[in-house]
């Protein structure tokens, strides 16, 4: 990682005679290490430019961090586009009726984060924070039909967690737990498994209806 000042000259044909002659601002370059990678992806290189003074190598770091919280926006974005639920592709026309299919898209797309960031700081926080009861019990069973035989093939998290549904909903959306050459579990991932527990969801209430019951 590298940080440091440094000044844009004023272009000769500015498009106003009142912009400064010059203008100071800071670039943060950072890239990744190659012990992070997985396969054969390109490492990460960010050269960030702001105007926030940077004059320490905290600073820097959070600089990165903030740029990192705007991936967020990206994989929103990319969820509801081609990957996901293909909101660009879709046959309304209606104001009304793409407003509505975008706040139902936002709202897959934030679940689908919500499970990233859970992938990525499992503890014991109750599953109950996001699911229903009734899709807990469904997960229950399907956490069962998932798992192998051997250790790494198994949910390895607390019941009732949070942490096993992410487990769960990754599985179901085609991650495959026991490769140690797969990467983790991503949005794209999760909104598909996503997808696939409301399958089942809408098939139990079919046959079974509603389940009320503590």
């Amino acid at each position: 990682m590298k940080y440091g000042k440094v000044t844009l000259q004023r272009p000769e044909r500015s498009v106003s005679k009142y912009l400064a002659p010059a203008l100071d601002v800071y670039v943060v370059e950072v890239r990744e290490h190659p012990s992070t990678l997985v396969n054969n992806e390109q490492p990460i290189h960010w050269r960030l430019i702001t105007s926030h003074p940077i004059e320490s190598l905290e600073k820097a770091k959070e600089i990165i961090l903030w740029y990192t919280k705007r991936w967020l926006i990206e994989q929103i974005f990319r969820l509801l586009k081609k990957q996901g639920l293909d909101l660009t592709e879709s046959l309304a026309h209606k104001y009304e009726t793409l407003s509505r299919l975008a706040v139902v898209g936002l709202i897959a797309a934030v679940r689908a984060l919500q499970m990233v960031t859970a992938r990525d700081n499992p503890d014991n926080t109750p599953a109950s924070i996001a699911f229903s009861k009734e899709e807990i019990k469904i997960m229950e069973t399907l956490n069962s039909t998932l798992k192998g035989r051997t250790e790494i093939q198994k949910n390895p998290h607390p019941p009732k967690t949070l942490a096993i549904t992410v487990w769960v909903i990754a599985r179901l959306g085609g991650w495959k737990s026991y490769s140690k050459s797969e990467r983790a579990p991503g949005p794209i991932t999760f909104f598909n498994g996503l997808k696939r527990l409301q399958n089942y969801i809408d098939l139990t209430i079919m046959i079974y209806g509603v389940d009320n019951s503590p």
